[in-house]
C-alpha cells in the first residue's frame, strides 16, 4: 500500500514538473518603424485577469516567460507612450507568440505631454535608426543641425554630410530627395527639426535602393500625427556664431478615422562667413609662379528660405491607403560678397598682386510631388506599394567679378576687369516604381520591385563683359547644355532570421541611357550600359547589448551634367574649369564591419573604386592659365574607421562624441603615367546638449578636422512651445 501511494505521489510530482516546464516567448516591436522596444512590461494573467507572473523585454525587444503550466492565459504587453496590447493564448500550443507590435499613444492632460522614451539607437541588418522625435533638443533646429547631432554623421562647414568618410544621398520618407549641392543644402536648412520623427542611417545600402553613389543613404522620416482631431506645434530657434541665424516653423495635423491631413511651414533667415588662405603653383613658359590667395567671404545681405510640406493619407479600408505628399521651397540667398588679394611671386607679366571684389546672388525654387498607394493582403506582412514622383528644381545665379591688377609699386596695370556669369538652371525628374513584400516561410521575407526614372537638366550659361559703359554678352564664352539620363531598374532581396542571426542577400540590375546635347556647338554624346549590383548582410546579436554586423555591396557613381559639359567656365584670370563628355561611371566595392552597444558604436570599412572620377590639372598652352578637367583617373582604395560614443552625463546634459579616421591611396592608370597618391585625415566632433527646461535647451558643439585644417564651433539656444488647438470627440 505504501509503494502504491509512493508511485501515485511520484507520478503526480512528475506531471506537475512536466506541466511547469513550458515557456512563452516573443518579440515586442514599434508598429511605426518595426524597431524593437526594450524594457516593455509583459504580464501573464489568468483568464479572470489575476496575475501569474511578468517579465520585461531586453534590448532587442525579446522576452521569455519560463515555467508556465499548461492552460489558458492572457498576455498583456504595455510600455509608456504606447497602446496596451492583450492576447489570449493557450499553453503549450501557442508558446511562440512571434512579433507583437505596439502603436504609439500620446496623451495630453492639463497641457502636459506624455510621450514614450524610445531607445536612441536601434541596430538593424542594413542600417541603424536614430529616434529623435521625443528629444526636446531637436526642436528649433533645422534638419542640417539634426544631422550634425546624429551619431556617426559628420557635417562640415559647407553643410556637406558624410558617413564613414563618404558623401551620402538624402532621402525623405523612404524616397529620394532628388536634390544635391546647394539645392539640397537650402532644403535641409528650411526643414525644421520638429518635423522629424527619426533618422535612418544606411551606411551600405541594400539592393532595394538605387545603386548610385559610393557612400550611404540618410533617410529622414517625418512625423504624422496619431491623435484624432486637430493639433499643432510651433518652434523657434536662434543661432549665433560669427553671423546670426534665426528660424521658426509651424506644424499642423488633422486626423480622422478615414483620412489624415498634415502640413508644415518653416522660414529661416541666415548669414554665412568664411576665410580662405590658399597657395597654388602655376607652371608657365617663364617658370614656376606661386599664387598666394587670401579671401574673406560673407553675406552682405541675409538670405531667406521658405519651405512648405503638405500631404494627405486616405484610408479606403484597413488594407488600402492612398497618399499624396508635396514638398516645395523658395530660397533667396541674399547677397554674398567675396573680397580677396592674390600675391604673385615672382612678378608675372609685370603683375605683382591682384584684388578681387565679387558679388553673387542666387534664387532657388523647388517642388516635389509624390502619389503613393499601398495595399496589404490577408497576411499583414504581404504588401504592394506604388509610387509616382515628379520634381522640378530651378535656380537663377548671377555672379559679378571685378578684378584689379597692380605692379610692384602699387600702380594699377590696365583697367579693372569686370565680367559676370548668369547661370539659370532647370531640372525635371520623373519616376514610377512598384515594391512588393511577401513572407516566404518562418522569419523569411522576399522583397522585389521595379523602377523607371528620367532626369533632364537644362543649364544656360551667359557670360557677360563690361565694355565701355554697358554689359555685353560674350557668345564665345556662353553655353547651353542639356543632359538627359534614363535609368530602368529591378531588384530582388531575401531576408532570413535564424535565432541570433539575421541575413539579407540581394541583386539589383540597372540599365542606363544618357544623352548630352551641347546646344551652343551642336555636339551630342550618347551612352548606354547595363550593370548588376549584388549585396549581402549578416547581423549577430551576441548579447542583449552587443550587436555585430558584416556587409558587402557593389555601387556605381555616374558622372552628372556638371562634369560632362565640355564648355570652359572661367573662374578668374588664372584658372578655369572644364567638363569631359567622354567620362564613364566609376564602380565601388564596399565591405564593412560594425559593432554596437547601448552607448558605443564602432564601424570599420574598406572600399575599392575603379575608374575614379576626379579633376586633373592642365595648363592652357596659349594663355598659360591653370585649368581643371574631369577624367577617369584609375583606382582609389580607402580604409575608414568610425567610433561614436553618446552618454547622458547628468539629467540635463548629453554628450555625443564622433571620431573618424580615413586612409586613402589613389593609383593612376598606366596610360596616364605612373602616379600614386596617399593621404589620411581625421575628424573629431563633440556635441553637448543641455535641456534646461522642458521648453528651453542649448547646444555647444565643435568639429575639428586634422588634415584639412579647419574647425567649427558654435553655440545656440532653442525654445519650443507645444499647443493643442482642438480635439474632436471621436472614439479611437
Amino acid at each position: 500500500m505504501k509503494k502504491k501511494s509512493l508511485l501515485i505521489a511520484l507520478s503526480s510530482l512528475l506531471a506537475f514538473i512536466a506541466n511547469s516546464q513550458h515557456q512563452l516567448n516573443g518579440t515586442v516591436k514599434d508598429a511605426a518603424d518595426d524597431s524593437p522596444i526594450p524594457y516593455a512590461t509583459v504580464a501573464l494573467l489568468h483568464p479572470d485577469s489575476s496575475a501569474v507572473t511578468g517579465v520585461m523585454t531586453v534590448d532587442d525587444g525579446k522576452f521569455v516567460i519560463e515555467k508556465v503550466a499548461a492552460g489558458d492565459y492572457i498576455v498583456r504587453i504595455s510600455f509608456i507612450g504606447y497602446e496596451t496590447e492583450c492576447r489570449n493564448v493557450r499553453v503549450p500550443e501557442q508558446g511562440d507568440l512571434g512579433e507583437i507590435t505596439l502603436s504609439e499613444n500620446a496623451n495630453i492632460l492639463n497641457e502636459v505631454i506624455v510621450t514614450a522614451s524610445r531607445p536612441l539607437l536601434v541596430m538593424k541588418a542594413d542600417r541603424y535608426v536614430v529616434n529623435v522625435s521625443s528629444n526636446i533638443q531637436s526642436a528649433g533646429r533645422d534638419a542640417l543641425d539634426i544631422l550634425r547631432n546624429t551619431p556617426g554623421l559628420l557635417v562640415d562647414q559647407n553643410g556637406n554630410v558624410t558617413v564613414m568618410g563618404k558623401g551620402v544621398q538624402i532621402w525623405i520618407d523612404g524616397r529620394p530627395s532628388q536634390m544635391s549641392g546647394e539645392q539640397l543644402k537650402s532644403f535641409l536648412h528650411s526643414m525644421q527639426g520638429g518635423e522629424i520623427e527619426r533618422i535612418e542611417v544606411i551606411t551600405n545600402p541594400s539592393s532595394r535602393y538605387e545603386a548610385e553613389g559610393s557612400g550611404g543613404i540618410i533617410d529622414i522620416r517625418t512625423k504624422k500625427g496619431l491623435d484624432l482631431g486637430v493639433n499643432g506645434t510651433f518652434t523657434a530657434g536662434y543661432q549665433q556664431g560669427r553671423m546670426d541665424n534665426e528660424n521658426t516653423g509651424l506644424s499642423m495635423n488633422w486626423r480622422r478615422e478615414k483620412f489624415n491631413l498634415f502640413g508644415n511651414y518653416a522660414v529661416n533667415r541666415y548669414k554665412w562667413w568664411s576665410f580662405l588662405d590658399q597657395t597654388n603653383i602655376m607652371q608657365t613658359h617663364e617658370g614656376e609662379i606661386t599664387l598666394n590667395l587670401e579671401s574673406d567671404s560673407r553675406h552682405s545681405e541675409a538670405g531667406l528660405r521658405h519651405a512648405v510640406r503638405a500631404g494627405m493619407d486616405y484610408f479606403l479600408n484597413p488594407n488600402n491607403i492612398f497618399g499624396i505628399i508635396v514638398n516645395t521651397y523658395h530660397a533667396d540667398d541674399g547677397i554674398f560678397s567675396l573680397k580677396g588679394v592674390t600675391d604673385i611671386s615672382p612678378d608675372y607679366q609685370g603683375i605683382n598682386h591682384s584684388t578681387a571684389d565679387n558679388r553673387k546672388t542666387d534664387i532657388k525654387n523647388g517642388v516635389q510631388v509624390n502619389m503613393n498607394y499601398q495595399t496589404t493582403f490577408t497576411n499583414a506582412k504581404q504588401q504592394l506599394n506604388f509610387d509616382l514622383d515628379y520634381a522640378r528644381f530651378s535656380s537663377d545665379q548671377l555672379q559679378r567679378n571685378a578684378n584689379s591688377y597692380y605692379d610692384s609699386t602699387g600702380i594699377m596695370v590696365g583697367d579693372i576687369e569686370q565680367f559676370s556669369n548668369n547661370n539659370p538652371r532647370e531640372i525635371n525628374v520623373y519616376s514610377v516604381k512598384a515594391d512588393y513584400k511577401q513572407p516566404l516561410w518562418k522569419d523569411a521575407m522576399l522583397e522585389s520591385g521595379v523602377k523607371i526614372g528620367q532626369t533632364t537638366t537644362d543649364n544656360d550659361l551667359k557670360f557677360e563683359e563690361f565694355s565701355g559703359n554697358a554689359w555685353q554678352i560674350n557668345y564665345g564664352k556662353s553655353n547651353r547644355f542639356v543632359y538627359t539620363e534614363q535609368i530602368s531598374a529591378a531588384y530582388l532581396n531575401v531576408n532570413q532570421k535564424l535565432e541570433q542571426f539575421s541575413f539579407q542577400v540581394g541583386l539589383r540590375g540597372e540599365y542606363t541611357n544618357t544623352n548630352g546635347n551641347q546646344k551652343t556647338t551642336g555636339d551630342v554624346n550618347n551612352k548606354t550600359y547595363f550593370n548588376l549590383f549584388p549585396t549581402f548582410f549578416v547581423n549577430y546579436q551576441a548579447l542583449p547589448k552587443h550587436n555585430f554586423g558584416f556587409s558587402y555591396s557593389r555601387r556605381i557613381s555616374r558622372p552628372n551634367f556638371d562634369v560632362l559639359n565640355p564648355f570652359e567656365l572661367t573662374v578668374d584670370a588664372y584658372s578655369f574649369f572644364s567638363g569631359n563628355p567622354d567620362l564613364m561611371p566609376s564602380y565601388t566595392h564596399n565591405v564593412e564591419l560594425s559593432h554596437s552597444t547601448g552607448t558605443l558604436m564602432s564601424r570599420v570599412g574598406y572600399s575599392n573604386t575603379s575608374d575614379m572620377i576626379f579633376q586633373a590639372p592642365i595648363v592652357d598652352e596659349i594663355t598659360q592659365r591653370t585649368g581643371y578637367i574631369w577624367r577617369n583617373f584609375g583606382k582609389c582604395q580607402d580604409v575608414s574607421a568610425m567610433l561614436n560614443y553618446r552618454r547622458q552625463i547628468v539629467k540635463i546634459w548629453t554628450a555625443n562624441l564622433t571620431l573618424l579616421g580615413v586612409y586613402q591611396v589613389n593609383t593612376s592608370d598606366e596610360a596616364l603615367g605612373e602616379f600614386v597618391s596617399k593621404g589620411s585625415t581625421a575628424k573629431v566632433q563633440l556635441s553637448n546638449n543641455f535641456t534646461i527646461t522642458p521648453s528651453l535647451s542649448a547646444e555647444v558643439s565643435g568639429l575639428l578636422c586634422i588634415g584639412y585644417a579647419y574647425w567649427i564651433f558654435h553655440i545656440q539656444i532653442l525654445w519650443k512651445s507645444f499647443s493643442r488647438l482642438s480635439t474632436d470627440a471621436v472614439e479611437r
